[in-house]
């Protein structure tokens, strides 16, 4: 783009100058943003407020926090942590009934000498431990 005025350079003359801002506003019509310095949509030519509306700001400002500050979501309601509970009992339960007939083999081998029965109880037994274990494990969000 050739320079309109004397000693203007190309950056002076959208508004960005030497200092660039990060304010911008969006076209009405398409949604194409401009510098805040533009009169005009480049792209339909629709005139452009000058001007950030009160919900750009606030959606700015949401989306700076959820990015910033990793905002979380809402919290679970009762009803999902009364089924987070009741899944967790019913899995350590089950864990600890395999854990037990695992037990349960590991001991009939030994009296018995059978090997089956080892590695039963052995695979009954860890598999029982390890499902209790990933129960109380904390989970990252």
């Amino acid at each position: 783009m050739p320079s309109e005025g004397p000693g203007k350079n190309d950056n002076e003359q959208e508004g960005r100058g030497s200092a660039p801002s990060n304010e911008y506003q969006a076209c009405p019509q398409c949604g194409l943003p401009h510098p805040m310095s533009d009169t005009a949509c480049g792209f339909c030519g629709t005139k452009l407020p000058n001007k950030i509306t009160l919900a750009e700001k606030w959606r700015r400002i949401r989306e700076t926090a959820k990015w910033r500050y990793k905002v979380r979501p809402e919290r679970k309601r009762a009803g999902s942590l009364v089924k987070e509970i009741g899944s967790k009992s019913v899995t350590i339960l089950v864990g600890a009934t395999l854990a037990l007939v695992g037990a349960w083999f590991l001991y009939s081998a030994v009296l018995t000498s059978s090997f089956s029965d080892f590695i039963f109880g052995a695979l009954f037994l860890l598999y029982g431990a390890v499902s209790i274990y990933n129960t109380f494990k904390n989970k990252p969000d």
